[in-house]
């Protein structure tokens, strides 16, 4: 699961919670008073900062289009059937 946490809301976060909807990943946004920039958490990495969530989004959104076109005929030769 991906969790953003940030310190205070602001647009970029509502930008950020519509690309993790549209990417279909299961996420939460977290508003904390502890934090001094936005983190985006995913698994055991750790993205901080506006410029490293936008270019993990942008990986995310690639990865995830790829995974989901992913096809049996594009890897092996299915011979006719």
């Amino acid at each position: 699961m991906i969790q953003l946490i940030y310190k205070e809301f602001n647009p970029q976060i509502e930008f950020w919670k519509k690309k993790l909807d549209e990417i279909v990943i299961k996420h939460e946004l977290v508003e904390s008073s502890e934090t001094q920039e936005s983190v985006l958490l995913d698994g055991k990495e750790r993205f901080i900062g506006e410029k490293a969530i936008d270019e993990h989004l942008v990986y995310l959104e690639s990865y995830m289009k790829e995974w989901r076109n992913c096809r049996c005929d594009k890897w092996f030769d299915t011979g006719d059937l």
